[in-house]
């Protein structure tokens, strides 16, 4: 019996050792295991494999993605700038293509072959071949616009020039102004569909309350004035003439003739016809 008891104490004693160690163990092994965890949240690569590939595969697509989206911008751009390229000539071709023809308005008189004026104007401009040099000058009105074309000059003698009154610039609805001309002593013809020198013109005028006279110009009527040596005036060395543009017609307002043109002074003029036309300021 003594020996039964001392058996049982020992066996208690070794399970009550043997506990102990456990527990102990177990302490001991705790804060491994928990800074196991945390190392674990905090570091990547202590993610599951499978994880960690998956986030690695979505960035590389989104990297993909993104530089995708920059060549397309970056093409993009090319494409239009090339586009652009591409159309700025085909656009300055298309304008080309409609002013063509178009005389410029200039000071000087534009130089062009009779067969490259607008076409409204070619069709009643012959008094110049097609391959024959014309001088075009053109005056836009507020309404409408004024072109003066030279035509064929006979050897020694002066340079016609045609004056057509259009819609626009292309000579849309253009009409061959004929003049009024003061009857010649020996009964020459009234109406001319040509004058010489004519320069375009415009009615000047002052606004009320201002000192100064004719300091506006008025751009709705075509106005044209000129002065030259006439063939068909025997005794006459130069005229002056001024016209009012009205359709297809230049209503004659004011001429005036000088017998005696000196080298160094201006003629003598006297006044045949005055219906008091405006201040004009030439152009």
């Amino acid at each position: 019996m003594q020996i039964a008891r001392n058996a049982r104490a020992r066996f208690s004693h070794a399970g009550i050792v043997w506990v102990a160690i456990v527990a102990l163990g177990m302490m001991l092994a705790a804060p491994a295991v928990l800074l196991a965890q945390e190392a674990a949240k905090e570091s990547p690569a202590a993610a599951p494999k499978g994880s960690d590939t998956k986030k690695s595969e979505t960035r590389k697509a989104r990297a993909k993605k993104e530089s995708a989206k920059k060549s397309d911008k970056k093409g993009s751009t090319k494409t239009d700038a090339a586009d652009d390229e591409k159309k700025a000539p085909a656009s300055a071709a298309k304008e080309a293509g409609k002013d063509a023809g178009k005389p410029e308005s200039k000071d000087e008189p534009k130089v062009m072959a009779a067969g490259k004026l607008p076409k409204p104007i070619r069709t009643l401009h012959t008094c110049a071949a097609a391959d024959a040099n014309v001088e075009v000058t053109q005056e836009r009105y507020a309404k409408s616009v004024l072109f003066m074309v030279t035509c064929t000059a006979e050897r020694g003698k002066l340079t016609p020039i045609a004056v057509y009154l259009a819609r626009d610039a292309r000579g849309n609805g253009a009409k061959r102004v004929k003049f009024e001309m003061l009857p010649a002593a020996d009964g020459a013809a009234a109406i001319s569909d040509t004058v010489f020198s004519g320069v375009p013109a415009r009615e000047a005028y002052t606004e009320p309350g201002e000192r100064a006279r004719d300091t506006h110009t008025k751009d709705d009527t075509p106005w044209l004035s000129g002065a030259w040596r006439p063939d068909d005036r025997p005794g006459v060395c130069a005229v002056s003439a001024t016209w009012k543009m009205a359709g297809d017609k230049g209503e004659l307002w004011y001429w005036e003739e000088a017998k005696e043109c000196a080298t160094d002074a201006l003629p003598k003029y006297e006044t045949k016809l005055d219906k008091k036309p405006p201040t004009l300021v030439q152009r």
